[in-house]
């Protein structure tokens, strides 16, 4: 278990490490791992290392929660969690929207799937200077905020017999590798950020958790390969792309994918609408900040001084479907109607209603993603 508190009016850490056992429990733990807490240099979050394995020789299968006390003071039994890694979505312990729940397990209830984020922060009127305290996990987990001021994600489990999900099997990984099965160790990272929250506007507190998450989640990858005719790609196919740094991006784009198309993985579609005598790349942009959180539309030079494709005589371009599967105008004249009743209704953009002249000006609205296919003259 993981005390955190601090100063109630200071944006300060303090941490305590501990394994408090129930009353009721007596003998060995049948937990084995470790923890540990880093605060690296240049990163604004706590780092928490953890290793666990589970111990079920007594038969009986069992859970392993890494849980943070705080004194946040979500008493309202508020928390949130992101959906997909994109916008954060509220949820309340004991509580859906539309009907009353009637609550048969308290526990596996209020647990959310969380994929890159988990907040809890200070109720409005609460003695604390207004904080949030966000987990931020290296792989998606299960998790909630059950108690106030509680943070809590599953790490590991195992089962002993099936529980009906699916896998036709009980959850129970063992690790053979030795010759003997033993509990497998499982391993992992989590990082807490601790901030200010924002009423107004956007401020470091998001660029800190949105840049986190990019690190963590979605790491540069270096690649290599062999300066050989007989393996594709060539490594000088790689190197005639050189693209301009992100000095030319607003910090809350990102660049989901760039990749240069061959004649095979083309679709002829676009071959023969731009691809046929130059070469062409899928670019995929997106908009990384929820409007809640202060963002607005984006406007993007594509080609201009110091822009991602500077330097590139672009021939033809055009916006395509976000698998890249079609022509968006094409496709939005054929979309389907869709009539909606109830709360929550949102207007979508459509592709006329933009009227951008120049594809290589383009508009970003929040947490929009935008697909293109353009023509490079090599």
């Amino acid at each position: 278990m993981l005390i955190m508190g601090g100063d109630k009016n200071k944006d300060t850490l303090r941490m305590e490490i501990g394994s408090p056992a129930p009353d009721d429990q007596t003998g060995p733990s049948p937990l084995i791992g470790n923890l540990t807490i880093q605060i690296p240099p240049k990163e604004p979050a706590v780092l928490i290392t953890w290793s666990v394995a589970i111990d079920v020789s007594d038969g009986n299968g069992k859970e392993a929660v890494l849980l943070l006390e705080t004194d946040v003071a979500n008493d309202d039994g508020n928390f949130y969690t992101d959906s997909n890694g994109r916008d954060w979505v509220h949820r309340k312990v004991n509580y859906r929207k539309g009907w009353q729940l009637e609550v048969t397990d308290p526990v596996a209830m209020n647990y959310y799937p969380i994929n890159s984020g988990l907040r809890i922060m200070d109720q409005p009127g609460s003695a604390c200077k207004a904080r949030q305290l966000t987990l931020v996990p290296d792989r998606a987990h299960g998790g909630a905020s059950l108690l106030p001021g509680q943070l809590e994600i599953m790490v590991h489990r195992r089962c002993m017999v099936d529980d009906s999900r699916g896998v036709g099997e009980p959850l129970n990984e063992v690790d053979c590798s030795t010759g003997i099965c033993l509990p497998k160790m499982v391993t992992g990272e989590t990082r807490l950020l601790l901030d200010p929250v924002r009423t107004e506007g956007r401020g470091e507190v998001y660029d800190s958790y949105r840049e986190l998450t990019h690190q963590v989640r979605l790491p540069l990858l270096p690649v290599f390969t062999r300066d050989d005719p007989k393996h594709q790609p060539r490594a000088d196919s790689w190197s005639s792309l050189p693209v301009s740094s992100r000095r030319g991006l607003p910090r809350e784009v990102q660049v989901l994918t760039l990749e240069l198309l061959t004649h095979e993985n083309t679709p002829k579609l676009y071959y023969d609408k731009a691809c046929a005598h130059h070469r062409c790349i899928l670019l995929r942009l997106a908009n990384t900040y929820a409007q809640e959180e202060g963002s607005t539309a984006v406007e993007l030079d594509l080609a201009g001084r110091g822009a991602l494709l500077e330097g590139f005589e672009l021939g033809r371009g055009f916006e395509v479907t976000l698998n890249a599967g079609r022509d968006l105008e094409t496709a939005e004249k054929e979309r389907l109607k869709w009539s909606s009743v109830g709360e929550g209704e949102t207007e979508v953009l459509s592709h006329a209603e933009r009227c951008e002249v120049d594809w290589r000006r383009i508009t970003l609205e929040p947490l929009q993603i935008r697909t293109f296919i353009v023509s490079l003259v090599l």
